[in-house]
């Protein structure tokens, strides 16, 4: 059964003089939506199509007045219906940027927009902006919907108010559903995250240990390697795997002359055994900003860069979030 559902258009590239000429937009959607099929429920009204997403438009407001509202939803039965507006993005948009005009996390921008990464985010597509925070999922009966709300931490009677059908009645296995306030799980992150790491030495040096366990140099014992050491000259130029802020700079025991880059939603990212730091504590640097000179200071048995991701203060496998531009 087709559902209305109410489009409201954003478009910051356009003047505000073109606000003369708002028209009233009404579509009506089925199941496909980016590629997959999402039923919501919707209510019939009209709404005028503006240009630009600015805090006196009166339609921009309302719209963040209906996050705002069901992000401090206490009870489950309170959600507004899930209504969706259009958003142009300009040249200079990403998905950080966006998700800060329209008060959502970049989890919901990706699950609602099927963008499987930001690091290939394309901001010449509209994008769909939800009137709720939350993530898309498909509905797996063998887990049950239980199991969904336990693993995303998210009431069972706000999922079934979303997305319960009053012409069915139920939700049906492999239908994608609105999880309201969820947030991706941690692996989930993970993978959306992971194409942003870029090699901090940009295609210099060659890998040398890995990460897990290995035999250490000096003791000859098997012992745990929290990062990968990659093999360079000293003074090769290291760069961050992310965009950041210096966290940490200075000479920690093993690591030697150490620099740590925090990266936001949980991520870190360590570079140590530098001969020269480049930063400061606080500093904010993008991928092309140099943030040390690779050496050979602390536990070291010879020049090498050692780089580390952490995930919550948990080291992670930097082979599974990044690519090596010479391997």
């Amino acid at each position: 059964m087709k559902e209305s559902l109410l489009f409201i258009v954003f478009n910051k590239r356009k003047n505000l003089k073109y606000k003369k000429n708002a028209i009233l937009m009404f579509l009506f959607f089925t199941t496909l939506l980016i590629g997959t099929s999402i039923y919501v429920k919707s209510e019939s009204e009209n709404f005028k199509f503006f240009s630009d997403p600015l805090e006196q438009d009166y339609l921009y407001r309302e719209f963040l007045s209906e996050i705002s509202y069901n992000y401090n939803c206490k009870s489950s039965s309170g959600f507004l219906h899930l209504r969706f507006a259009y958003y142009k993005p300009n040249y200079y948009d990403d998905l950080y940027r966006i998700a800060n005009y329209f008060q959502l996390s970049v989890d919901t921008l990706a699950s609602v927009n099927n963008i499987f990464s930001q690091y290939i985010f394309d901001n010449s597509e509209t994008l769909i902006i939800p009137n709720c925070e939350g993530i898309f999922v498909e509905y797996d009966k063998k887990i049950g919907l239980d199991n969904i709300a336990k693993l995303y931490s998210v009431n069972k009677d706000a999922i079934l108010k979303i997305n319960i059908k009053e012409s069915e009645g139920r939700i049906n296995d492999g239908e994608k559903i609105f999880l309201p306030l969820a947030h991706f799980t941690k692996q989930e992150k993970i993978l959306f995250l992971g194409s942003l790491f870029r090699d901090p030495l940009r295609g210099k040096g060659i890998l040398t240990s890995s990460f897990g366990q290995r035999i250490d140099p000096f003791t000859h014992k098997p012992t745990f390697h929290g990062g990968i050491d990659i093999a360079v000259k000293v003074g090769t130029q290291v760069y961050p795997a992310m965009p950041g802020k210096v966290s940490f700079t200075g000479y920690k025991g093993d690591y030697g002359y150490l620099v740590v880059v925090d990266h936001g939603y949980g991520y870190q990212t360590l570079y140590g055994h530098l001969s020269e730091i480049k930063v400061k504590t606080g500093t904010i640097v993008s991928y092309d900003d140099i943030i040390a000179l690779s050496g050979n200071t602390g536990r070291t048995t010879g020049p090498h860069l050692h780089f580390e991701i952490k995930f919550e203060k948990q080291r992670v496998n930097p082979m599974d979030l990044l690519f090596l531009s010479n391997q």
